[in-house]
């Protein structure tokens, strides 16, 4: 009759373990769930230690929709100053944008943090908008729509795997200390 009780608990976890993948697992030390948002904590004091783990420092990635504004200034281009006097630059600047805010500035294919490429008084910095660009630099050659992948920031990672009696093992990945990922 225990082989029965075993295989039916078996089977339950499976099903039950399967059903909340996405979000949710089944610690059968203490016959508690951990969630998809808890604390390292929270999922130590639930599961006890992991059979194994790992940990360090990752770049998290995303996608992103970059207006990128393409200006092509080519030999001796006549820009003005605010007092309306000519001045003149050549190369090329692309200026990157995320939410309309300049995320990326390329000058002659160098990144750079700031410009004065367009006005030897007004400069182009990281975080201004693109109506701040336009005023100092006019408006662009090429402006292009496109998506990349950029990275957004960094986090301290912390995978750990749980090995339960006649299960396949499961991984719990951390970001900063918070549950974000539960993976067979």
């Amino acid at each position: 009759m225990n082989t029965m009780k075993l295989v039916c608990t078996v089977l339950l976890a499976l099903f039950v373990g399967n059903a909340l993948a996405a979000d949710a697992y089944f610690c059968s030390k203490t016959n508690s769930y951990v969630y998809i948002g808890d604390s390292i904590d929270t999922v130590r004091q639930a599961c006890g230690p992991p059979t194994n783990r790992s940990s360090g420092p990752v770049a998290i990635k995303k996608q992103a929709k970059i207006m990128r504004w393409t200006y092509d200034f080519q030999n001796n281009a006549v820009l003005r100053h605010a007092d309306g006097q000519p001045y003149y630059r050549k190369g090329l600047l692309i200026i990157d944008f995320i939410d309309l805010k300049v995320h990326r500035i390329l000058l002659r294919g160098q990144d750079v943090q700031g410009t004065y490429f367009c006005s030897p008084t007004l400069p182009i910095t990281i975080g201004e908008s693109n109506l701040h660009v336009r005023q100092i630099c006019g408006q662009a050659t090429l402006i292009k729509h496109v998506n990349e992948t950029i990275s957004s920031n960094q986090v301290n990672r912390t995978v750990w795997q749980y090995q339960a009696p006649y299960l396949p093992p499961e991984t719990l990945t951390f970001d900063d200390n918070k549950l974000v990922d539960i993976s067979p």
